[in-house]
């Protein structure tokens, strides 16, 4: 289901944030829908299988042989992980109304992040998370850190992260501990009501970024 909030400025694509192609799924009963440059292709857990030439027009609005295709970016998350995606998606078919969420969750990430929490400590300024082409990078309090960000159906990884090797003053240090700590335990993430980055841990929110 789609819930809204703030995204701020997201790399989706055009300018109106619905990519020419994208993938959107929906549950109850399950469906997944292709939409690529030459066709649209829907299909569903109970049967339905069906491939159509892509018609002209804007991918946020089209209709081909009784299929109707509608794609707003919105904040969406699947209705059975949890996971947000930059699209809600409306698909019918006859007198079958599927909703479910579309698009890549990459595209909600992507960028620097400003990160100010870890758990219910503030963290100081300067510390910043950038994702992009599958990689994160950054600063944790005193090291630069990257390494690969893996997107799954049901959650998120990050690493193994590549630290360098310099030191800094206790504190600094103290606080890079800390943010890495995090950053490892790291299993999912959302985008809250005013669009901040919510990386999470089995559920609980470990570290909260803003742009």
């Amino acid at each position: 289901g789609a819930g809204a909030a703030d995204l701020g400025l997201l790399a989706l694509g055009p300018a109106d944030g619905v990519p020419a192609a994208f993938v959107a799924r929906g549950n109850e009963p399950g469906w997944r829908l292709d939409v690529t440059a030459g066709a649209l292709s829907l299909t569903t857990e109970d049967g339905t299988r069906l491939s159509l030439p892509r018609p002209a027009g804007h991918a946020g609005d089209l209709q081909a042989g009784g299929l109707t295709v509608r794609a707003i970016p919105d904040l969406c998350r699947d209705t059975m992980t949890g996971m947000p995606y930059p699209l809600s998606v409306r698909v019918t078919l006859g007198a079958r109304d599927l909703a479910g969420c579309g698009g890549d969750p990459a595209a909600l990430l992507d960028g620097p992040w400003q990160m100010r929490r870890t758990g219910d400590a503030a963290l100081p300024p300067g510390l910043v998370l950038t994702f992009a082409g599958g990689r994160v990078t950054g600063s944790a309090g005193c090291n630069r850190l990257t390494g690969p960000l893996q997107i799954g159906a049901e959650g998120i990884a990050l690493g193994p992260l590549a630290v360098t090797r310099m030191a800094c003053g206790e504190e600094a240090m103290a606080t890079e501990r800390q943010v890495l700590a995090a950053l490892y335990r790291i299993d999912g993430f959302d985008i809250d009501g005013a669009g901040r980055l919510v990386l999470t841990a089995d559920g609980r929110a470990v570290l909260l970024a803003e742009r």
